[in-house]
């Protein structure tokens, strides 16, 4: 009876300390991925349009999608873009957070996402309805374009996908 109870001691206690790192070293990821985004300080000329000419240096930073296939997020969703220098992209999908890589083409607006590594934890329906949303809509972007300060991501006819605007820090 008592080696039962010390081995229930030390499961639990290995548990506890496993998750404490997962939490822990998520935390870090994220603060990090935050910490090294800055907004483009870069001038962008604009077309008669109103359309800037984008650069990739135009992309890099923290972006809060506003709306995702023409719904709009619920409000102070977490949804969000990080586009990393390293064409590397973090984020959120709602509830859960992303990672992966992007590729871009500024001479043909083009934008395509690696598959994207994401988070597994429970959030409210709402959160995890809006969250299927945003990641059946990831493997559709083909294009980016930046009008007003509005990042739009669209697919192969350009229907907008995501709209979003940049996050002043």
């Amino acid at each position: 009876m008592k080696k039962n109870n010390q081995y229930s001691l030390l499961l639990t206690l290995f548990t506890c300390a496993s998750l404490a790192s997962c939490s822990d070293n998520a935390t870090n990821k994220t603060t990090q991925a935050t910490e090294q985004v800055q907004p483009s300080q870069t001038s962008a000329s604009v077309t008669s349009n109103g359309t800037q000419e984008n650069s990739a240096q135009e992309l890099i930073g923290s972006w809060t999608i506003e709306y995702i296939s023409e719904r709009p997020v619920i409000d102070n969703s977490p949804a969000q873009f990080i586009f990393l220098p390293d064409n590397k992209i973090a984020g959120s999908a709602s509830c859960n957070n992303i990672s992966g890589t992007y590729t871009l083409n500024t001479d043909n607006k083009s934008l395509t996402f690696s598959p994207m590594a994401m988070t597994r934890k429970m959030c409210p329906e709402a959160l995890m309805e809006q969250e299927q949303r945003f990641t059946a809509q990831l493997t559709d972007i083909n294009q980016y374009r930046i009008t007003d300060g509005i990042l739009y991501l669209t697919d192969e006819h350009q229907t907008v996908l995501f709209k979003a605007s940049r996050i002043n820090k």
